[in-house]
């Protein structure tokens, strides 16, 4: 069987390619290995929610969330979002199709197998997930069997864990949210944190993501940032509560204790590096450095916004993490649980063709691989800074799509 174009997977950045090349009339259909929104629906924690509001995290011409356009989705909401943007705008979506491998064909071409049915492609989008599986670091199997083991696609809330401590690994966005959302529960948390920066949730009476979707910091172009740039992880905030600003010291003062980089493990026993105090200060200047930004757009375009105002999760603590423990025995400590946030992987199974991955990443220059007629989409950076975020992949769709409609006048 032979269609234009496939698009594997159904997530966010699947369906805004989906509806670009609904848009100009090409042939496709969209093959999801299970049913669109089910990592929403699976891999998330109870309490969570996007960190994005609404009016970012809807996809063309889907509602942006009623009366409420500055709320958060919970995962479930917004996945029900995803099916309904499939409805509103009819795309061939094939739900349950099981994994799909992109080949080449016997003449060069593209060929899409999966367990029932293999389609010959003109043009192929990959979007099956950059940020998809849970990369744990070898030392935790070097944890002795007692303590109970989770990550952030397998906790699900503090009722799920025994008595008990946790020791929460990785200081990005979900290993703070799940310390905040354990510490309200009244757990003992330790967290191991990590060099990633931090934002207020809300600055000079807007939310910081709408100044920046307005400023010019989201159109940033891969290719024009230091490539430094490109590995920091996004800063902390969450979209809980109606949406609040989320620092290690506003965990700390709910009585989070902050501890180094995770260096190894050997039974009970866990080592721990001297970052903490390292890694609060960067957390501050990093804050420092973006709502400079925002105050330099709002003067540049004469905005008559409010006056800046500081909040509690700004407030300094006076050498905190400077006596942060360098190693713990998690038995003695009373922890019984430990959970590794430690990044996400890409899901690159799809791509069956050899050279299109190399070290765990797809070759590509904004979104179009080696291999003529095929694409990836939803990756960070993958074109501009948006291109990671959902409100990004409408953008990247509608390059990609405007080259497979060149590729079609060019045949």
């Amino acid at each position: 069987m032979d269609v234009e174009t496939v698009v594997v997977g159904a997530g966010h950045a699947g369906l805004a390619a989906s509806w670009a090349l609904h848009e100009r009339g090409v042939e496709h259909v969209v093959l999801e290995e299970g049913r669109i929104g089910q990592t929403w629906r699976d891999d998330r924690w109870s309490s969570f929610r996007l960190n994005t509001a609404r009016f970012m995290s809807r996809l063309p011409g889907a509602s942006a969330g009623g009366a409420d356009p500055a709320g958060f989705d919970t995962a479930p909401e917004f996945a029900d979002a995803l099916s309904a943007f499939r409805d509103l705008h009819g795309l061939p979506v094939a739900e349950h199709a099981g994994p799909a491998a992109v080949a080449r064909d016997a003449a060069g071409g593209l060929r899409v197998d999966t367990p029932t049915a293999s389609l010959r492609a003109d043009s192929v989008i990959v979007a099956t997930g950059f940020q998809k599986i849970v990369a744990v670091p070898a030392a935790a199997a070097a944890l002795g069997p007692r303590l109970l083991q989770l990550d952030t696609c397998t906790y699900r809330s503090p009722d799920q864990l025994p008595d008990g401590g946790v020791l929460v690994v990785g200081g990005g966005q979900s290993g703070c949210q799940i310390a905040e959302d354990l510490v309200g529960a009244g757990r003992w948390v330790v967290l191991a944190t990590s060099r990633v920066g931090r934002v207020p949730r809300r600055y000079r009476g807007r939310d910081v993501l709408a100044w920046w979707t307005e400023s010019g910091f989201y159109e940033q172009r891969r290719a024009d940032v230091d490539p430094a740039v490109l590995d920091l992880r996004q800063p902390l905030l969450s979209g809980t509560e109606d949406g609040h600003s989320l620092s290690l010291q506003s965990l700390a003062r709910r009585g989070v204790l902050l501890v180094g980089r995770l260096q190894a493990c050997a039974g009970e026993l866990v080592e721990f590096g001297d970052e903490a105090a390292a890694n609060v200060r960067f957390g501050d200047e990093v804050a420092a450095t973006l709502l400079r930004s925002i105050d330099e757009h709002i003067a540049r375009a004469g905005i008559a916004a409010e006056p800046a105002v500081a909040e509690p999760a700004d407030e300094p603590i006076a050498g905190l993490g400077d006596d942060a423990p360098r190693s713990l025995r998690l038995d003695r400590a009373g922890i019984a649980t430990v959970i590794w946030c430690t990044g996400m992987r890409p899901r690159l199974d799809a791509l069956a063709i050899p050279g299109v991955v190399h070290e765990g990443a797809v070759l590509h220059t904004d979104g179009a691989t080696a291999v003529e007629g095929l694409f990836v989409i939803g990756a960070p950076w993958l074109s501009t800074r948006k291109s990671g975020i959902i409100w990004g992949a409408a953008s990247d769709a509608e390059r990609i799509a405007d080259v497979i409609c060149g590729r079609r006048r060019e045949g």
